[in-house]
């Protein structure tokens, strides 16, 4: 079930990191919502002591028997692709208010988006903390120096700076996608 020991070797810091600190220090809970692959799961588990996969490890039965299993785990625990046993996310609702002052307690991923009939009828307002996170910036994959930002563009700030990049380089990495 719980995996301890989660810390991902080889974690490239997100931008996301600070967000999720920020948030696991003001709610019980953290959801951290994305695409597929954008580095959810690993994002969670540089901030976790451990974790329970729901789709492995016949976990998924053992979730919508007792969505109380999954949140087993040294704390903060994440719980991956909860959105496939739904019911675990009022689990982690009630279980927020039955600590009131513990913050940062779980991490919930995943891309799987619980059926529109079983999603769970509570919004963990002031309990589970929401984050979209987005695919890795050219800045956090190493490929950017950072130097020239589309926000920076938009208020007005441009300096030329150079790509380092050559030009297979730059058509592999616009076609490789997830620029943000």
């Amino acid at each position: 079930m719980a995996q301890q020991n989660v810390k991902p070797n080889g974690y490239r810091p997100r931008i996301v990191d600070k967000q999720i600190e920020r948030y696991m220090r003001i709610f019980g809970a953290v959801e951290i919502a994305g695409t597929k692959w954008c580095g959810k799961t690993w994002a969670a588990r540089a901030h976790a002591n451990s974790i329970t996969y729901v789709d492995r490890d016949n976990n998924l039965p053992m979730a919508q028997a007792d969505p109380s299993l999954m949140l087993l785990g040294d704390r903060p625990h994440v719980i991956d692709e909860w959105a496939i046993a739904p019911a675990i996310w009022d689990e982690i609702r009630h279980k927020v208010d039955d600590e009131p002052g513990s913050k940062g307690q779980w991490l919930l991923t995943g891309s799987s988006t619980p059926q529109k009939d079983t999603r769970p009828q509570h919004t963990g307002a002031g309990r589970i903390g929401r984050i979209r996170m987005n695919p890795m910036s050219l800045c956090e994959s190493g490929d950017s120096t950072g130097a020239v930002s589309l926000a920076g563009l938009f208020e007005g700030r441009f300096e030329p700076s150079k790509a380092d990049n050559d030009t297979l380089k730059l058509f592999d990495i616009t076609c490789r996608g997830g620029l943000a």
